[in-house]
């Protein structure tokens, strides 16, 4: 009789896709990119990314920081039999577009910097199941895991380190429903589900609540004016949201890496020059200004980075004859870039801003 382990073999090969897979989960083959689903630094060279069959993943590329230096995973140490399907949970949690919720977390996707952070504590649980012979997280069960917990209860290491070991076992666990079958933890919840402090019978220092209890009028006020933005305000704010994401999936940069390049750079002869023309003309019309910036002389600029975006086009509108209409047309410039979504929301009976939403102004509003 064939054992769990080589059962476990087989389903992750068979025909390239495990048993079990979910609709919507994407499986890699040993070329997919790592990073697949994140988006990289301009001017980076895509056929320098890492590839999945690699043992190490740099992960620098997607990385924005300036100040951050090389970031990469290295899967060399993690156990041979193990390793296969620890690099499929990892390239899930880099590339799935929102992970997984779990309890006192804000369900936001990781970055690729906090999955690198993380990733020792995963290793000290796979290396744990490799020590007990275990070869495939579909083979743990309940019994393994308060063995587990038991083991880091007398380990000699930090509350913080088991903090975070508990609660990768948690957040493998946790993402059960996009996984094939043979990398899902038993169905319950690990340890009931009970809290780390509960669990260590002890509270890191780092969580606990130094904060000045609120006195309840500020309170109550924060509540009202937290009701009148979802009621009055939450409208306009998340169609100004909508309308950046919509500018800015526009810009050059990212063009670049779309799959629909060709279909976006297929104007006909003249196109561009009649869009920017009619552009122009309903400026005129409604009185509007061209987008613009505040420069450090003080003096008010076109800000040719969002007319890119406004049109879909290269930098090289600047110089051209297309350009110039723009540039010798008298239109005023505005300090800013106003968007076009109204201001319809009051505040006792008139509108609650006098100007439009700014273009750098609604991220801040929508993600507040």
């Amino acid at each position: 009789m064939m054992s769990r382990s080589a059962v476990t073999a087989v389903a992750l090969v068979r025909d390239g896709v495990p048993d079990g897979l979910p609709d919507g989960t994407e499986w890699p083959a040993p070329t997919t990119l790592v990073l697949l689903r994140r988006e990289v630094r301009p001017g980076t060279d895509l056929g320098g990314l890492s590839r999945f069959a690699d043992d190490r993943w740099h992960l620098t590329p997607a990385i924005f920081e300036d100040h951050t230096k090389a970031v990469s995973l290295n899967f060399a140490p993690v156990p041979a039999a193990w390793r296969l399907e620890v690099k499929h949970y990892v390239w899930q949690l880099l590339n799935l577009p929102e992970t997984r919720s779990m309890r006192h977390a804000r369900g936001e996707r990781l970055a690729p910097l906090s999955i690198a952070n993380l990733f020792p504590n995963l290793k000290a649980f796979v290396r744990w199941l490799n020590r007990h012979g275990l070869t495939s997280f579909a083979q743990v069960t309940t019994a393994h895991l308060d063995r587990y917990l038991a083991d880091l209860q007398d380990a000699h290491i930090g509350l913080d380190r088991k903090y975070r070991r508990v609660g990768e076992v948690r957040r493998l666990w946790s993402h059960c429903e996009v996984f094939p079958t043979c990398l899902r933890l038993p169905a319950a919840p690990p340890w009931n589900g009970e809290d780390p402090r509960d669990l260590f019978q002890q509270v890191r220092q780092d969580l606990e609540n130094r904060t000045p209890r609120i006195f309840e009028r500020t309170m109550q006020t924060l509540l009202l004016w937290a009701l009148r933005f979802v009621e009055d305000f939450a409208a306009d704010i998340l169609s100004a949201h909508a309308e950046h994401t919509r500018l800015h999936e526009r810009s050059p940069e990212i063009l670049l890496r779309s799959p629909n390049r060709q279909q976006q750079d297929s104007r006909q002869p003249g196109q561009l020059r009649r869009e920017v023309i009619a552009y122009l003309k309903r400026l005129r019309s409604t009185g509007g200004h061209l987008p613009g910036h505040t420069a450090e002389d003080g003096r008010v600029q076109i800000d040719w980075r969002h007319i890119e975006r406004l049109f879909a086009c290269s930098a090289g509108i600047r110089r051209n004859g297309t350009g110039r209409l723009i540039t010798e047309s008298g239109l005023p410039i505005s300090p800013g870039i106003p968007l076009d979504t109204p201001v319809t929301g009051l505040l006792d009976g008139t509108p609650w801003r006098t100007a439009p939403v700014d273009y750098h102004e609604a991220p801040q509003l929508g993600c507040g």
